[in-house]
């Protein structure tokens, strides 16, 4: 029924058009006001937080989440005093259409706040601009969309200074009003336009089509704003999500693209907490300690992480010897230091022709970040260490030794055998004390050390702990150990 009384409001506008000319779009199209983005098919997901953050250059405290929307990367902010939740938020955002998702990103750069809640605009509902869409708790999604186009007029303004005056030529042009603003204030006949353009492209393309006809120049010159002057460099350029490399004798080599993003990289409890939690022995507090303090780390650039373990087969197949002790095509080349990685690497990337891509073992931050998968948990699937045995090889279930890789189930992001099977290598040198001092950005571990980082657990190890996302192990670089392989990262060139 809804759908045929706006039908019917459509052929009502198309042939309204020469006779209401002075009349408001805005109010014409009322009916499509209240069912904006009910069908709307953007989807936010969120890749980290929260993180507690101080909004108004320092003066409010506030959480902080970093959302994805396709290509799209952004903020999303809350004024703790507000009570306002995260999803309330998300759910608003997820009304516009997935093209206004450029506004999020461009209000989201360094000291930044993205689409942010507070408790007080000085008695308005939103403002927007470069650098900034902030909301009072109530703001709907109408609102949003309003300020979007106060945001990415800004932006198309730095491109081309002459921008509102092409709008006020196009308000001539096209004859007809949008709202009560008036058409002289050009700025805000930009914001009503693009609200406008909004819920009719969110009603369906007959809907577009009548504002187009009705308002051919805005619509034009909008359509400009939206794209041609928004720096689409910020979003990534397209890769594949999986590469495979061939090797010699028709064996390949899979990746699995990483995306960049953020995440807290240790443990969020306690030494004492995971050691009651998981029943181990006192002995381990100091030990667990190397995983403190939690700090936020930020993978700026995607990735590609190996799917699987390097097998016996694959490493034969570069280096022309195995010396792995349990036998197997399929199973993780085992018994290989730090120091036999690096050369298998560097052969790799000797051999192997893949345009734009380097290969190399994973930063120990690249490792966890690709473990925990956008996760928070102890483990990549949840807290429950009684899962553990659906997705690792480990001393319970293994027979003590090692087995056919890619037999359990994947993480999130298709990786197997991420936990369990053999210790993974990782590039850094070992620093327990490293995460008081670590960068934000793309942590490489100390400039030097005695001993080389390893992570995931391993067939022989019986204890959860030895498992969980967070727990670091390390050795000599030069040291062969039955339990020690390596999976291969692969780091995208600029």
């Amino acid at each position: 029924m809804k759908t045929k009384i706006l039908a019917v409001v459509v052929l009502a506008l198309v042939v309204a058009v020469e006779a209401k000319a002075k009349d408001q779009m805005k109010a014409q199209f009322r009916p499509l006001y209240e069912e904006f983005g009910r069908n709307s098919t953007t989807k936010l997901e969120i890749v980290s937080g929260p993180e507690d953050v101080k909004m108004r250059n320092g003066a409010v405290a506030g959480k902080r989440w970093i959302a994805t929307c396709g290509k799209y990367r952004f903020k999303l902010t809350i004024e703790e005093s507000t009570g306002v939740k995260l999803d309330t938020l998300v759910k608003r955002i997820e009304r516009l259409p997935g093209p206004y998702m450029k506004a999020c990103t461009a209000v989201s750069d360094e000291g930044e706040d993205g689409i942010a809640i507070y408790a007080s605009l000085g008695g308005a509902r939103a403002h927007g601009g470069k650098g900034y869409i902030n909301l009072v708790p109530h703001a709907d999604a109408l609102v949003i969309a309003h300020e979007v186009g106060h945001t990415l007029e800004q932006v198309a303004r730095q491109a081309d200074p002459t921008i509102l005056d092409q709008w006020l030529a196009a308000i001539m042009a096209d004859k007809i009003s949008i709202s009560d603003y008036g058409d002289h204030a050009h700025s805000e006949d930009v914001a009503e336009f693009a609200q406008l353009y909004a819920v009719c492209l969110g009603a369906g393309s007959e809907y577009v089509a009548t504002l187009k006809k009705l308002s051919p120049a805005r619509f034009t010159l909008w359509e400009k704003m939206l794209g041609v002057f928004f720096r689409e460099a910020r979003a990534e350029p397209p890769r594949e999500k999986e590469i495979a490399i061939e090797l010699s004798g028709g064996l390949k080599m899979e990746f699995v693209r990483i995306p960049a993003g953020e995440f807290m990289m240790g443990s969020h409890e306690s030494p004492e907490a995971v050691v009651k939690a998981l029943g181990l022995p006192e002995i381990f507090v100091e030990y667990l300690k190397n995983e403190h303090p939690q700090h936020r780390v930020r993978i700026t650039k995607p990735f590609y992480l190996g799917k699987y373990e390097v097998t016996q087969e694959q490493w034969k197949a570069i280096m022309d010897t195995d010396a792995s002790f349990h036998k197997g095509a399929k199973y993780p080349v085992e018994s290989v230091s730090w120091n036999d990685c690096q050369a298998f690497i560097k052969k790799l990337n000797e051999r192997i022709d893949k345009s734009g891509v380097e290969f190399s073992l994973p930063t120990e931050a690249q490792w966890e970040y690709a473990c925990r998968a956008k996760t928070s948990t102890r483990f990549s699937f949840g807290d429950d260490k009684a899962l553990l045995g659906e997705y690792a090889w480990y001393g319970r279930n293994s027979g003590k030794k090692t087995q056919p890789v890619g037999q359990k189930k994947p993480n999130a992001w298709g990786l197997y055998d991420i936990h369990g099977n053999v210790h993974e290598w990782c590039a850094d040198w070992h620093d327990s004390g490293y995460y008081k001092q670590s960068p934000p950005s793309d942590p490489a571990g100390p400039r030097q050390g005695v001993a080389r980082v390893l992570r995931g657990g391993s067939f022989y190890d019986d204890l959860p702990d030895y498992f969980r996302c967070s727990d670091r192990y390390h050795d000599h670089p030069g040291f062969r150990y039955y339990r020690y392989g390596i999976r291969v990262a692969g780091n995208l060139a600029p």
